[in-house]
């Protein structure tokens, strides 16, 4: 997917089986309601948005427990698009050795402070998960389990630890107190440049950032819910509540 979102006014419409993604469009990172699996937002009678079961339907109409919802209720998710001139489109970001930077990127999509450490625990539409306005360097070095890193042991690197933990093993690199667990929109980006690509199969790169619905009573099971952001060595995908993907981290810190 990486080779079809490179510029700035791109955005994927691409499915995964049932379910439509787009992973950036123009100025952010966004999920579209089918990206939880089974899945389905509904307008309930005082206007708030209500969650019930994709693949379960009554005389045609999708639900479950009594929460059956006519598709006129259904919520249709949407990016709003402009034309942005003529002339040669340039790419969203730019890269020089490991630093990202977003030049046209506006402001107020992005982080103004530099953030020394960890990010706080965020879910995916939250200020933790844009980027630093002066774009971030990513560590020449990765993570891996059962490693060291400056002598420091580092035990089993998992997707909900990531994500709950002050501390990530990133603090181990020199200069310490410096690097940080990445968020999603950081991972996007070292995906789109291969910084995640090292030939080892089977390793999935995790982030910091929490799925926006993850903390919300969904009609799922437990095992189905998705809970945060890897990549998987060919694109993002979320790990599920019940399991501990993850094998490695590259850390990453603000540009200064």
């Amino acid at each position: 997917m990486a080779d079809i979102i490179e510029k700035q006014f791109c955005a994927s419409s691409t499915t995964y089986g049932d379910y439509p993604i787009i992973y950036w469009a123009e100025e952010s990172v966004s999920e579209s309601h089918g990206t939880e699996y089974n899945m389905v937002e509904y307008r309930g009678e005082n206007g708030e948005t209500l969650y019930t079961d994709y693949d379960i339907s009554v005389d045609g109409n999708l639900g479950v427990d009594g929460a059956t919802t006519d598709p006129i209720n259904y919520v249709n998710h949407y990016r709003c698009m402009r034309n942005l001139g003529s002339g040669t489109p340039v790419d969203l970001y730019s890269s020089n050795g490991s630093s990202i930077t977003v030049p046209y990127l506006d402001e107020s999509s992005t982080r103004p402070r530099v953030r020394y450490g960890e990010l706080g625990t965020h879910k995916s539409d939250e200020s933790e998960s844009e980027l630093y306005k002066g774009g971030f360097t990513y560590s020449n070095e990765w993570i891996r389990n059962n490693s060291y890193v400056n002598g420091y042991y580092v035990d089993a690197i998992n997707i909900r630890d990531i994500m709950d933990n002050t501390f990530t093993p990133c603090r181990y690199l020199t200069q310490t107190g410096s690097w940080r667990a990445p968020n999603l929109r950081e991972l996007y980006l070292m995906s789109i440049v291969e910084a995640l690509e090292d030939n080892v199969p089977e390793e999935n790169a995790v982030s910091r950032t929490e799925f926006k619905f993850s903390g919300k009573n969904l009609p799922n099971s437990t095992s189905q819910k998705r809970i945060g952001w890897f990549y998987n060595g060919s694109n993002l995908t979320m790990g599920q509540g019940n399991e501990n993907e993850g094998d490695r981290i590259r850390c990453v810190r603000d540009n200064p």
